[in-house]
């Protein structure tokens, strides 16, 4: 009898943890490269933020990626919550449609370069995903002008559809 108990409350923790875990992967593949979780923001129930780059750690001068889950709640789809990202982001990174996304440049407040971002918002049954990547190394010998930033869009557009399918994949 004491066996069942322990059988059965290992069985309840497993389902626990396996339906209160974050199903974001702790990295993802972007350009050949492999970049690492560093922070979240937010919450499973609404929205929640994760950041990538190359060391898990957050940096002012490294590119990043950066992904934005809404989930598909009856309050969230109710409220009409993806909107609202939608138009923060927009107005946040200056995003305008262009080609396979949105692509937008900007300088952050008190900001001295231009930093610019490409997104793309795709949607699955549970949640809408904006997964964005934002080149802020744009210094020194990495310096590169809006025509060259557009001119990578194809590329970058690709990758982050590749990123999208690796975190609901």
């Amino acid at each position: 009898m004491k066996n069942i108990a322990i059988i059965i409350a290992i069985v309840a923790l497993t389902a626990v943890y396996f339906i209160a875990r974050d199903p974001m992967p702790n990295e993802v593949y972007f350009s050949g490269n492999t970049l690492i979780m560093g922070e979240t923001s937010g919450w499973q129930g609404f929205a929640k933020t994760y950041q990538f780059n190359a060391t898990g750690r957050p940096s002012f001068n490294d590119d990043y990626l950066q992904v934005i889950t809404v989930k598909n709640t009856r309050d969230n789809i109710a409220e009409g919550s993806a909107g609202k990202v939608r138009d923060f982001i927009a107005r946040t990174y200056s995003l305008e449609d262009f080609d396979d996304g949105q692509f937008g440049k900007f300088v952050p407040s008190g900001g001295t370069r231009d930093y610019y971002a490409y997104c793309i918002e795709k949607s699955t049954r549970e949640a809408t995903y904006f997964v964005m990547y934002i080149i802020q190394s744009n210094f020194d010998d990495n310096k590169l002008s809006l025509h060259e930033a557009k001119a990578k869009s194809d590329e970058n557009f690709r990758q982050l559809n590749t990123v999208f399918d690796q975190i609901t994949g």
